[in-house]
């Protein structure tokens, strides 16, 4: 908390204030700090001496804290902004991108898939198939040749696909679980 003369709660502030959605861990040997540091809007104050739990715990939510929470697609004719949790699979089909939301809807736009692929989250979004692009929050369980998601919808896995598929699933997995 204490920097020299100045302290780590105003440059903490300054941070916010400039719009910049860096997370912020307060550590500190002081409790008396504690009310003023949640003015700067942190991810965590850790008293010292530090355990490893309470770092991680921090540090779990400081990298929730990074990962975009929604995305925007421009299109010729539109701008489409979507929050990336809504987004269950996207789907190609002729030179039409559908994308699936969680409560059934579907936002159909013209766009190739390897365009939306690049500005989805690569640990969150896996491409499966040459038409399809599933949200790794949506799968429920995954077999040799296909995905079932949380809505018991079934996406298609190629043979091909199916490796990487499987292996960036069980990063997520263990990234979150």
């Amino acid at each position: 908390i204490m920097l020299g003369e100045s302290n780590g709660i105003s440059f903490a502030e300054c941070l916010r204030d400039t719009r910049n959605q860096i997370p912020v861990i307060f550590i500190s040997s002081s409790k008396e700090f504690v009310f003023d540091a949640y003015s700067a809007e942190p991810v965590g104050y850790i008293l010292k001496p530090v355990s490893r739990q309470k770092l991680a715990e921090a540090l779990t939510r400081a990298i929730r804290h990074l990962i975009p929470k929604s995305i925007i697609i421009d299109t010729p004719s539109r701008t489409v902004s979507l929050h990336i949790r809504d987004i269950t699979y996207i789907e190609i089909i002729n030179k039409e991108l559908q994308i699936h939301l969680q409560d059934g809807t579907v936002t159909k736009i013209y766009k190739s898939l390897s365009a939306v692929r690049e500005i989805l989250p690569k640990d969150i979004f896996v491409q499966c198939h040459r038409c399809y692009i599933v949200s790794l929050y949506a799968v429920r369980s995954i077999r040799r040749f296909e995905i079932t998601l949380n809505n018991h919808e079934i996406i298609p896995v190629s043979k091909y696909s199916y490796r990487d598929v499987q292996e960036q699933l069980q990063q997520y997995a263990a990234k979150w679980f």
